[in-house]
């Protein structure tokens, strides 16, 4: 009835929310990573994350499923959250971003004494919020309409995000 239905739009606000945030953080520190600091096999490691790009969905989706079944995690929201936030476009995008800012910024602001952390939260954090806000509404767009991993993880009508909770009307579960 109704109240599946406005349980659905939650599940997909939820989801699409926690997937939309989780991305952020984690693309901006690694685009950061990727772009500002010098570590042994930093190219090998972004040429494997960019080959993420190159994976369809459909080639992961049965280890995928056998993972989450083994930890128990189906029908959780963690289960609809976490395989949606290895991002290779979003650590991408804010990788080439952050390589498009000035290096000066940084060597100022270490001559002033600030920390690493403090250059990436308070000075270039702020500089990147177009894309921030680029990736946001993709990430947010992706999972709002995001149909196959919630049918298959999501068994409970419970816990079916809209797209799923929508089809199941048309089928009978």
């Amino acid at each position: 009835g109704n109240g599946a239905v406005f349980r659905w739009i939650l599940n997909s606000l939820i989801v699409s929310l926690g997937m939309t945030a989780g991305v952020l953080v984690l693309a901006s520190l690694a685009g950061y990573g990727f772009a500002r600091l010098e570590f042994p096999g930093r190219n090998l490691l972004f040429v494997v994350v960019l080959l993420g790009l190159a994976a369809p969905e459909q080639a992961v989706i049965i280890a995928r499923h056998q993972m989450f079944s083994w930890l128990g995690m189906h029908n959780s929201y963690p289960a609809l959250i976490l395989p949606g936030l290895s991002a290779p476009f979003g650590v991408f995008l804010m990788t080439q971003y952050f390589r498009a800012i000035p290096r000066d910024i940084d060597e100022a602001a270490l001559l002033d004494g600030a920390s690493r952390f403090t250059i990436f939260w308070k000075l270039l954090l702020p500089l990147t919020v177009p894309a921030q806000a680029t990736l946001g509404i993709f990430t947010f767009l992706h999972a709002w309409n995001d149909y196959w991993w919630p049918l298959i993880s999501a068994t409970n009508k419970e816990m079916f995000t809209l797209t799923v909770g929508i089809a199941s009307t048309q089928m009978n579960f």
